[in-house]
């Protein structure tokens, strides 16, 4: 998610996920016909196999908590897990045609407990059930079909061991053509919006409904964008370390920053925004007001008596010990990544998706690159 001041527009989108339940069913899987790359797990160094494990433990609960989706090429020995150094950030992000997964040491020391960690993790497997990648989109015809593929070729062209940086301008306008196509599509049947704001929302949508099936707090929904509007707040970059409070009071103080009537039981649709997020109050708003109120299994999932906060874990496994293994570390080079830098390993925290090569600048690819 990104702060609310670069989203605030004037446009509201209408995505299909807001059609009331009775006459809609969330989509939690999607197929395409561009099949998986193979993950290479040869990428994820090993210097901290602690938080490496933590990370696949959550995920594979939420998989094994969601067996329609998370089955065949989606099984979750077919993923990969890695960690990567960044000490002052706090991202995850999905490589979704490999499914690849990434969570940075600063999301591991960031999150309060085990339902955040799976907030952000659910997130970013939704990104990958949704192929939010070539082929991905809620549109489909000849037309959509045709870009995909063009982008598919032009991005194996970008991430080229040969690729020249001299060509990047080039590559990245006909990238940009085509991904014009796939987004007036979506435009023109969901509404003015962009790429990235209708997949991101998806994401969440969908996320939250793989994170309650697990049988996690509904306090920690949307605390993500809970925590961006209370560091706004406090004139705080998003980078800053988690103020230290409980979750009644992050959701309090969240709901007051939206404006939202003391009695928090009715909020009122924010304004969305059309950035490559959608703003942090119409976030909270579609996950803890509109989706259970369109959807009665969201409902009764989000009243679910299980409300688990923190996985049953090891003591040598679970979140406290995985901060101070990764607070113990100490990098040779403290630019350097815990994870080695692969053909497709995203660098930016924006979704510019950049290249391996450091003076290729502007080289994107098909990564979610998610700031939580």
């Amino acid at each position: 998610m990104k702060s609310d001041k670069h989203s605030m527009k004037t446009f509201v989108l209408l995505f299909a996920f807001l059609v009331p339940a009775s006459t809609f069913a969330i989509e939690l899987r999607r197929e395409t016909p561009f099949p998986f790359e193979e993950c290479d797990r040869s990428q994820y160094l090993t210097v901290t196999p602690k938080a490496t494990a933590y990370v696949t433990e959550v995920a594979r609960r939420i998989m094994l908590a969601n067996p329609s989706v998370f089955r065949g090429d989606l099984a979750f020995e077919n993923f990969c897990f890695g960690i990567r150094y960044n000490d002052t950030g706090g991202r995850a992000w999905a490589t979704a045609e490999s499914r690849s997964f990434v969570v940075e040491t600063g999301m591991l020391t960031r999150v309060q407990n085990d339902a955040q960690l799976a907030f952000v993790v659910a997130h970013e497997l939704a990104h990958v059930s949704l192929r939010h990648f070539h082929g991905g989109y809620p549109v489909s015809g000849p037309a959509i079909t045709a870009a995909a593929t063009e982008i598919r070729r032009i991005n194996e062209l970008i991430f080229s061991p040969n690729a020249r940086s001299e060509d990047n301008d080039a590559l990245n306008t006909q990238l940009r053509a085509q991904e014009a196509i796939i987004n007036n599509a979506i435009t023109a049947q969901f509404g003015e919006g962009v790429l990235n704001n209708w997949e991101e929302a998806e994401a969440d949508r969908v996320g939250a409904q793989f994170y309650l099936n697990a049988g996690f707090t509904s306090d920690e929904l949307a605390w993500r964008p809970q925590q961006i509007i209370i560091t706004d707040a406090m004139r705080l970059d998003v980078h800053s370390p988690a103020p230290q409070i409980t979750a009644r009071e992050r959701i309090d103080r969240s709901y007051s920053g939206c404006n939202v009537p003391s009695d928090r039981t009715n909020m009122s649709e924010p304004v969305r925004g059309t950035a490559s997020y959608p703003s942090s109050c119409w976030s909270i708003w579609n996950l803890r007001h509109n989706a259970p109120a369109t959807d009665s299994e969201y409902r009764t999932l989000m009243n679910d008596s299980r409300s688990i906060i923190n996985l049953d874990l090891p003591a040598g496994s679970n979140l406290e010990a995985v901060k101070a293994e990764v607070e113990a570390y100490e990098p040779v080079n403290p630019k350097a990544s815990l994870q080695k830098k692969s053909s497709r390993s995203p660098a930016s925290v924006t979704f510019e998706k950049k290249a391996p090569k450091a003076k290729a600048k502007n080289k994107k690819g098909s990564h979610k690159d998610c700031l939580h």
